[in-house]
């Protein structure tokens, strides 16, 4: 199923800015953070040419091969707290992922 970004941006209140190719959704995350958007901001694509990564990692993600989304978050943290937050994030991300597979059942 192809990404419904119109219903997206009808149902998330901040914006949301599709792109079909880009060089990063985080470089561009940065880009509009650096420019002043809102919290919540934000950026998906459906290829990346030049994607980023932790400690500098850098990939190409394929078309049409999965949704690439960066948000642009404000925390009220200090520095030292931020590696905790990356780490709650992925395992929220992993168990909405889990829920969501279990909800949608087998396909067969």
């Amino acid at each position: 199923m192809p990404f419904d970004v119109e219903l997206v941006q009808q149902n998330w209140p901040p914006p949301v800015f599709y792109f079909a190719t880009i060089d990063s959704t985080m470089l561009e995350a940065t880009r509009l953070a650096d420019a002043g958007c809102e919290q919540g901001t934000v950026v998906v694509a459906d290829e990346q040419t030049a994607g980023q990564g932790r400690h500098g990692r850098h990939w190409h993600s394929e078309p049409n091969a999965g949704l690439y989304v960066s948000i642009v978050l404000r925390p009220n943290l200090s520095p030292d707290s931020l590696p905790v937050l990356t780490l709650a994030l992925g395992l929220a991300a992993a168990d909405a992922i889990a829920e969501a597979a279990i909800s949608a059942g087998p396909t067969m």
